[in-house]
C-alpha cells in the first residue's frame, strides 16, 4: 500500500512539473525565438522538458504516431504514461536501495 501511494504521488508530482516546463518552458522558448527573452533561460527550459519527457514523448510519439493524432488528449496520455513510467523506476530503485542498505547494515 505504501508503494502504491508513492507511486501516485510520484506520478502526480512528475506530471504536473512535465505540464509546467511545457507551459513556462515553451514561453521562455517561444520569447526568445521572438527576440524578447533570454537564450539561456530558453536552452534551460528546453533541456528540463527534454529530460522530464524522456523517454516516451520523446521516443514513443515517433513510434506511435496515432497518439499524436489523438491531439491534446493524447500529448497529455504520453506525458501521463511518462510519468508512470518515471515513478515505477524511481519506486524500484529506492527500494533496491533500502534494502542493499539493509543487508549491508545487517552483514
Amino acid at each position: 500500500m505504501r508503494h502504491l501511494l508513492a507511486f501516485a504521488l510520484f506520478t502526480l508530482a512528475h506530471f504536473v512539473a512535465s505540464i509546467g516546463s511545457l507551459f513556462f518552458g515553451g514561453g521562455f522558448v517561444m520569447a526568445a525565438f521572438d527576440g524578447n527573452g533570454s537564450d539561456t533561460l530558453a536552452n534551460l527550459a528546453a533541456t528540463t522538458m527534454s529530460v522530464l519527457f524522456f523517454p516516451i514523448v520523446n521516443g514513443l510519439s515517433d513510434v506511435v504516431p496515432a497518439l499524436r493524432q489523438l491531439g491534446t488528449i493524447g500529448e497529455y496520455a504520453m506525458i501521463l504514461l511518462n510519468s508512470m513510467l518515471w515513478a515505477g523506476v524511481t519506486i524500484l530503485l529506492w527500494s533496491r536501495w533500502k534494502r542493499h542498505r539493509a543487508r549491508l547494515a545487517g552483514a
